[in-house]
């Protein structure tokens, strides 16, 4: 892997008391998630939406290059960052990411896209920087397909928006990626279908469009 030097970094203690947050969660499969989705990343690889760095610990040597980035950056996801010798990450929005085209193997995001405004816009950004070939593996919590939990993820939907800044119950991220031109694989689902892993990948129709601009 490609590393350089971090710097110094604030109070992290916002940070941990968000993981402490989610660690029954964790416990009950979005760990092992998180695990699936970063273990599987390989080459140049970007993690947009990085949060704390959690997902950190899984990458392995199959990654030659880590770049993080995030709308705002958390202290502890810098003091992640440079003990493991990584750059600084990169503070900017998933829909206006300051890479170049093709500039990644695999870009990797967790709990992410619930809250962005414009998931298209999103989602034609990692598009771009993804290397022909590239893959987006992700987890997202979605709307259930079970009737009664979505009924209810409907009905509290926009309580929740309000409380928890801007983040959606009731999206079906993967319908809206395979209508945005995305070939999507399912790694595994969990909590009744309202938590998903999976691999999205440009589809071969619209990466022969795109390589022929």
């Amino acid at each position: 892997m490609t590393f350089t030097t971090g710097t110094r970094v604030g109070d992290t203690t916002g940070g941990r008391l968000f993981e402490a947050f989610l660690k029954p969660l964790d416990a009950a499969g979005l760990g092992e998630f998180r695990r699936i989705v970063a273990s599987g990343a390989r080459g140049r690889v970007l993690e947009v939406g990085a949060g704390t760095g959690a997902n950190l610990r899984w990458y392995d040597g199959a990654v030659e290059a880590l770049s993080l980035s995030d709308l705002k950056i958390a202290p502890l996801l810098t003091l992640r960052a440079g003990r493991r010798g990584l750059a600084d990450p990169v503070e900017a929005d998933v829909t206006a990411l300051p890479f170049a085209d093709a500039s990644f193997d695999t870009v990797v995001s967790t709990l992410l896209f619930c809250s962005v405004p414009d998931p298209g816009a999103g989602f034609a950004e990692i598009r771009r920087v993804l290397a022909p070939g590239g893959e987006w593996r992700f987890v997202e919590h979605v709307l259930p397909a079970r009737p009664s939990m979505a009924r209810t993820f409907r009905r509290v939907a926009s309580a929740w928006r309000t409380l928890a800044g801007g983040c959606n119950l009731d999206r079906d991220t993967v319908a809206a990626l395979r209508a945005a031109g995305f070939e999507v694989e399912l790694l595994g689902s969990g909590g009744g279908g309202a938590i998903v892993a999976g691999v999205a990948r440009p589809s071969r129709a619209l990466a022969a469009a795109s390589a022929s601009v």
